[in-house]
């Protein structure tokens, strides 16, 4: 318009306008939720191999950031798996979890609780524990007081690094 006609005219204006005039396509959301089970209370474990709990973290090195996922055994509180990198794809996570298992003779009946980070929500992720016959628990959003093993192990890792 600014060339046509002479007019400036601000692109939030035009996008209210258009908004106004119903102009605008509806918004396509193409990463639909994973169904999972939402943990909001404890469990009570009473055999090793039953129950992880799952998270990422980060440790800076100057100037690099490294991530590290880690695994525990709720149970016998042991690191069953772990991986640092520059960076954890959903990818990673099925092949660090496919790992543990394996070193660990593990097939079915285990629960996975994890926070709400991107590597856990991912469709390959996802579909790896349906197949696979695991329960994956998310603990609510804000609250890592749910991960309680993980987090404390993290905390740990950094104090002492």
């Amino acid at each position: 318009m600014r060339f046509q006609f002479g007019i400036k005219i601000n692109k939030k204006k035009v996008y209210r306008l258009c908004k106004e005039m119903d102009l605008l396509l509806p918004i396509e959301r193409h990463n639909k939720p994973q169904e999972c089970l939402i943990a909001f209370k404890k469990v009570a474990v009473n055999a090793p191999n039953t129950h992880w709990q799952m998270d990422i973290t980060y440790i800076t090195l100057f100037p690099r950031i490294i991530f590290v996922l880690g695994i525990i055994d709720t149970y016998t509180l042991e690191i069953v798996g772990y991986k640092a990198g520059f960076s954890i794809t959903g990818h990673d996570v099925v092949k660090t979890v496919l790992k543990s298992m394996l070193t660990r003779n593990i097939q079915g009946n285990l629960t996975i609780r994890t926070d709400n980070g991107p590597q856990f929500k991912s469709k390959e992720f996802h579909d790896f524990c349906k197949r696979q016959g695991i329960l994956h628990e998310r603990i609510p959003v804000r609250s890592p007081e749910r991960n309680p093993n993980i987090e404390r192990f993290f905390r740990t890792l950094k104090e002492e690094y």
